[in-house]
Formats: structure tokens, sequence, C-alpha cells
């Protein structure tokens, strides 16, 4: 009928009955003695026939369906009650409770249970239909609404989520994890007290920098070959023009890590402090160094220009209008360099320059914790996926053995093979689910639980106008 009256233009108008001379037929022929509850349930009866005939389901599965929730103690007992009519929810069984709230949309049609049009299934087939849900791996919203006009059983919302989170091969091809909130380095006392290192590359060239954590101060060494030996070679000299620093920060390479290494930093009685693996997030102050100190040196390579020259100037330069520049905090005067100049004024106290730099660290740990969150916790024997290696994004099993330096660092012992110090910016929870549709609660309850009603404790008081009525 709606096709036949798509050629005509409707334009509907109220009239009051009063107004109507001429009544519509089909108002007078009404049939009379007609039992309006039978007849709702004759045509929704009717509609559900009608569903199952043109269900995308073959005959043998419809069958199969049929004969496993005959099968089902559960649905059994749910195909009576919505027979005879149901209980009252405290005589309802604890498994069987997540029905109450569905209970009007059920409804039992050639033996299957049915709720707004979806099959209820089975529990022994649950696992199945999940898998076939799940079957080209897409996410947990994905999944849910491919189910959503299709099947129905308690908690499945919840059961499609644990199956995409414990899906070994979704987890392989996960995302990277997003930025956590910014922790900064601590600001030190004074210049040369926290010194940072790592080592870079430029046209088949390598060098060793070392960075002030307090006066930024930039210091590079050309090394022949990256092995402990020729880094201890080049730190000395510096060491002995600037004095010995109280910590040495490094990336935990392996040049930086080796017997040879820790044996030179206790014989000059300072500490090693390695940051995470695959993380240049975690040694920021020397990474961003060398960032600078990399695109300068590039720049005065292909112009011909001197690269002593350009530290000399990098190091006279400002840190920013309220910071001093390098080379003055690091002195604690104004050095000379191309620039003229007859600036005589006096150098900042070190507790000023420390004010500005915390201050400083403040304003980027705001920005840049707009687009952060907060990481996940983890403990010692935790089944985790862990990432790597940062360029090819796949994660692999692990199992969290050791608590590492911080808070943010464990050791993993990988399933195949070896032992990952690693933040965890590269770690994942790893579920693990033997089963699904076991345990079905229903979601009132769940958040019904640890509630305590309390009933009021006012105290009540009689109004004085009905003291004359007792």
């Amino acid at each position: 009928m709606r096709i036949r009256l798509q050629m005509y233009e409707f334009s509907i108008k109220f009239k009051k009955g009063s107004l109507m001379y001429i009544a519509d037929t089909l108002s007078r022929a009404f049939i009379e003695d007609v039992d309006e509850k039978n007849d709702v349930l004759k045509v929704a009866e009717i509609e559900m026939q009608s569903t199952l005939e043109h269900f995308p389901m073959s005959t043998a599965k419809l069958d199969e369906y049929v004969k496993e929730t005959e099968k089902d103690k559960d649905l059994g007992v749910i195909k009576k009650w919505v027979v005879s009519g149901w209980p009252c929810y405290s005589k309802i069984p604890d498994n069987l409770k997540a029905y109450w709230n569905v209970r009007n949309s059920l409804i039992i049609s050639n033996g299957l249970l049915l709720k707004d049009n979806k099959i209820v299934v089975p529990l022994s087939l649950q696992k199945e239909v999940l898998n076939k849900i799940h079957y080209n791996h897409l996410g947990i919203q994905k999944c849910r609404l491919r189910a959503k006009g299709a099947v129905y059983w308690p908690n499945i919302n919840k059961d499609i989520e644990l199956k995409v989170k414990s899906c070994e091969l979704c987890a392989k091809y996960q995302d990277s994890k997003s930025k956590e909130y910014m922790r900064p380095s601590e600001t030190p006392d004074d210049s040369w007290q926290i010194v940072g290192i790592d080592i870079f590359h430029i046209n088949n060239m390598n060098f060793l920098l070392v960075i002030d954590y307090f006066s930024k101060y930039v210091e590079i060494a050309l090394l022949k070959k990256i092995d402990s030996n020729h880094v201890i070679s080049e730190l000395v000299p510096i060491f002995a023009r600037f004095g010995i620093p109280s910590v040495l920060k490094s990336d935990g390479g392996r040049q930086l890590t080796s017997e040879q290494f820790k044996q030179f930093a206790k014989d000059f009685d300072m500490e090693l402090v390695n940051s995470s693996p695959v993380y240049a997030q975690s040694n920021g102050m020397v990474e961003r160094a060398i960032q600078t100190v990399k695109k300068m040196l590039n720049k005065a390579l292909e112009d011909g220009l001197d690269w002593n020259k350009c530290l000399m100037e990098y190091r006279n330069t400002p840190i920013s209008e309220l910071i001093p520049a390098p080379a003055e905090i690091l002195f604690k005067r104004k050095v000379k360099s191309l620039i003229p100049s007859m600036s005589n004024s006096k150098v900042k106290d070190t507790s000023q320059i420390k004010e500005e730099l915390i201050k400083r660290s403040e304003k980027q740990k705001i920005v840049y914790d707009r687009t952060a969150r907060k990481g996940e916790h983890f403990e010692v024997g935790d089944t985790v996926w862990i990432q790597i290696r940062n360029e090819n994004k796949f994660w692999s099993k692990g199992l969290i053995i050791e608590k590492g330096t911080n808070d943010r660092n464990f050791k993993v012992k990988v399933i195949n093979g070896g032992t990952l110090l690693r933040n965890r910016r590269f770690l994942k929870h790893r579920i693990i689910v033997n089963d699904v549709g076991k345990n079905i609660e229903s979601e009132n309850d769940s958040k019904k639980t640890n509630v305590s009603i309390k009933k009021s404790e006012r105290i009540k008081k009689t109004p004085r106008y009905l003291k004359d009525y007792k």
C-alpha cells in the first residue's frame, strides 16, 4: 500500500468530529467483540513468523539453534516465564536476573527465544557466535554494532569487549599508546652537578654530546669508535676542564652500560642514571640538544663554517628573555664572542636562575599535558604486551618480573626469549579469557553491590498544633 501511495502528495489537516458531516467508512464498520490483547499478540506472532522466514540463516542452522535452546536449562525457564508470567524479582535466581529488564521484549517463536527480532543465543553457541562477530578482527565498537541487530544474551557487550581485548592478533597490530603526563627532570641547584651524555651521527661521523642540566652548556667531541674506551677517553678531558659531575645521565646504550664504563663512573665517584631504552623522551634534555646541534652542524658543514665558532655563538645565546646564556651561567661572567658587546650587566644569582628554569619547565609541562593521558598501573607478575622496538610498532607477549629504577620502568621477560627494560608506555595489560558467558550477572546487580541503604536519622518532632488531638 505504501508503494501505491507514493505517487500522491497528502496535506494532513486536523478537523473536529462535529465538523465531519460524512464519517469515514471504516469508523462505522467496526467489528464487535474484539479482544484487543489477543489481537495484538496475533499481530506480534505474525510479525515474528515473517521475521524468521526471512532470517539470513539456513534451515539446518536454524534447527541447530532450536535444539540448543531446548537443551539450555536457563532458557527453558525463561521460556516458561514468557508463556505463564514472570515471578517477583526477588524470587528469580541470580543467574537469570539479567533477563528481568528485557522481559517485556522477549517472545517465543518456533522454539526460539527472541528479543526485538534478535535471537537469544544459548550458552553452548555463544563462543561460536563471538568468533563470528570478531571474524574480521574489527574493534570493540564495530563488533558491538555488528551484533546489535542480530543476536543477544546477557552481558554480550562485555563479552565482546573481552573477546577483542584478548585477541592476540589484534593486540599485535594495535597502535602505540598515547603519551603520558610529563614528569620534568629535577632542576639542579648549580652548574655541572647533573650532566647528560649521548652519541649522535653526522655524515658517517660519530660525536659524543655532553650537556649540563642547569646551564644547558654543550660540549661535543668526535669519536673514532663508538665503544666504551673511546667514550671514556673523550669524557676525561671534559671533566678535567669543568669538574666531575655528581650524576651522569644517559640513554642506557651498550657503550654507556658496560662494565668498563661502570668502573669508570665508580672511579670518578659519579652516579649513573639510565633512561628507558627506545624511549628518547625520558632523556629529553639530551635529545633536544642533539636535534639543535645536528641541525646547526649540518648547516655549518654545507655553508663551510667553522664548527667551533658555531658552538661558541650557540653557548653565548640566551636561553630565554629571563635566563642568561649557557656560558654566562656556567662561568658566572660574560664571555667574549664574535658579536661585539659593551654590556657589563651583573650576572643573575644562581637561585634566581633556578627559579626561572623551574617556571619554564612548568609552562612546558602545562602545554604538553593537554594531550597526554594517565598511564596504566602495573605490578610484578602481570602478563603484558610489550612493544619491543618503536620502529615496527608490533607487540609481543611478556611477563613483568621486576620493577625498574622508577614506577614507570619495568623489566619484562619476553615469551620469545630475553629480558628487556621498558617504560610503561610500551606496555599493555594482556587479558587471558578461558571462556565466555559462564559468569552471567545482572547489570543492576553489579551496580547494587557494596551499596548500603541507610534510613534517615533525622529527629522527628510532633507539631504543636497536633498535641491538642491526643
